[in-house]
């Protein structure tokens, strides 16, 4: 399979009006390039979220709350598909979180330092 290029990218905007189609086609140019960030749908917009930047994730039912030493956004994803899109520096460490090991200061049975 050939790598898309921005080229490829900037050509299927042009000529796609296929919104899903367009969403698919982006998903899989960015899950081919090794990345150092995710994007994340906000309010409507997908918006770019560095993985340096979060701390942890808690799950509530079908919903994610996100914190980042900036900001923090909720939407609508389960944890276990979540974290499939989450290099291996994150940790799943309860059912409902899921920690940024690079933050963890220290930890013990019951609870989890972040920095």
């Amino acid at each position: 399979m050939q790598k898309p290029s921005y080229d490829y990218l900037t050509n299927l905007l042009k000529e796609n009006n296929q919104s899903y189609s367009l969403k698919k086609d982006i998903s899989n140019f960015i899950n081919l390039h090794k990345k150092d960030f995710i994007f994340i749908k906000h309010e409507g917009t997908y918006e770019k979220i560095m993985l340096e930047n979060i701390l942890f994730l808690q799950s509530e039912k079908n919903y994610l709350t996100l914190i980042t030493t900036q900001k923090e956004f909720r939407f609508r994803s389960t944890i276990k598909n979540f974290i499939t899109k989450l290099p291996t520096d994150f940790i799943k460490t309860h059912r409902s979180f899921i920690v940024n090991s690079s933050k963890i200061e220290k930890f013990d049975q019951n609870l989890i330092t972040i920095t």
